[in-house]
C-alpha cells in the first residue's frame, strides 16, 4: 500500500527523513533497550533549571 502525501509537505519531509535514517529507526524498534531513564533525568534537570532561572 502506498499512501499519497500530495499537498502535505511536512508529512513528505517526515517520511523522507524516516527513509533516510531507516537503519536507525529499525534499530530503535528492534533493540531490547531504551533511553527512558536518561530522558527522565534530562527532563528533571531541565525542570530544575527553569525553576532556578525563571
Amino acid at each position: 500500500m502506498v499512501a499519497t502525501t500530495a499537498g502535505l509537505p511536512s508529512l513528505q519531509r517526515y517520511a523522507w527523513h524516516l527513509e533516510r535514517d531507516f537503519d536507525a529507526v529499525n534499530a530503535g524498534f528492534s533493540q531490547p533497550w531504551n533511553s527512558g531513564v536518561v530522558e527522565g533525568r534530562v527532563k528533571r534537570i531541565e525542570m530544575l533549571k527553569r525553576q532556578m532561572f525563571g
